[in-house]
């Protein structure tokens, strides 16, 4: 068919794509504690990020695309827990 446009064969469901899109948001919120040096609240949203990824991690994959997805969010969420760590740690950060 002339301008069909193709259909993914797996699409990602809209409950996967909440819940990503959830777990960069609550990224986006603990950037902006640790501008803010907020450092008591940042444990409880990192539980919060923790447990939507878990939640992610949890729903079905269908194909080697959704599971390289949630595996590089993964890793760019142990990725953003090392440098919150490094950064409570730097002078200045209250202990």
């Amino acid at each position: 068919m002339i301008g069909a446009v193709p259909r993914r064969r797996h699409m990602t469901s809209s409950r996967q794509r909440r819940l990503a899109e959830a777990v960069v948001a609550m990224t986006g919120r603990l950037v902006g504690l640790a501008m803010e040096q907020h450092w008591a609240a940042v444990p409880q949203v990192l539980r919060e990020r923790r447990g939507l990824l878990d939640d992610l991690e949890r729903e079905p994959r269908h194909g080697a695309h959704q599971a390289s997805c949630v595996a590089a969010l993964r890793s760019a969420v142990a990725e953003s827990e090392r440098v919150l760590a490094q950064l409570k740690r730097s002078p200045g950060a209250p202990s």
